[in-house]
């Protein structure tokens, strides 16, 4: 899946276990991301959940906790994650998880950085319990994301039929309207 679909499947998932989350990504127009960006800075919502690309504009107070799903092995970009805990000198904490390939590259990115990351590892039998946790729920967020399509459909099909109603109500006013002229004839160039 692309980072616009995991996000967007972490954001139900959140919903399942009754968290408060917002999404922030590609797919989302200007005004939902806006909607969720101030749900989560009124504290409405708890949890901002962001792929890379979209949080990089974002500058937004007080944010305490960090948590990256995918790892940044550029260490500007790992700062610039990190950072959003840190605004106008305030501290919090960032969470990066990883792989066992990608351990090496903390190591790296550690002495790249010059300050030290403390590396946790979790037990192979955690992370499969966890891992077959979510795997159980994939049906049910399956079926979330269909209902969320047929939605979406109605939505818009509501918004094609009020277009339509429209042009009728209107439709003698619509024609009545001047042209509209966009390109210049030869002699007017």
């Amino acid at each position: 899946f692309n980072e616009k679909v995991q996000c967007h499947r972490m954001l139900i998932l959140f919903k399942i276990y009754n968290l408060k989350a917002a999404e922030v990504h590609g797919n989302l127009t200007q005004q939902e991301r806006m909607n969720s960006i101030e749900e989560f800075q009124r504290g409405d919502v708890d949890y901002l959940l962001a792929t890379d690309l979209v949080a990089r504009g974002l500058d937004i107070p007080n944010v305490k906790t960090v948590i990256n799903f995918s790892f940044p092995n550029e260490p500007k970009r790992y700062l610039h994650r990190i950072g959003r805990t840190a605004r106008a000198g305030m501290h919090g904490i960032s969470v990066t998880l990883c792989n066992d390939q990608e351990r090496t590259e903390i190591k790296k990115l550690n002495r790249k950085l010059g300050h030290p990351i403390t590396p946790y590892t979790l037990q192979s039998k955690t992370v499969q319990r966890m891992f077959e946790q979510v795997v159980s729920m994939d049906a049910m967020v399956k079926d979330l994301l269909i209902e969320e399509a047929g939605d979406k459909e109605l939505q818009q099909g509501l918004m094609e039929a009020r277009r339509a109603e429209n042009l009728i109500k209107y439709r003698e006013e619509i024609q009545n309207r001047p042209k509209n002229v966009w390109l210049k004839n030869e002699k007017q160039k």
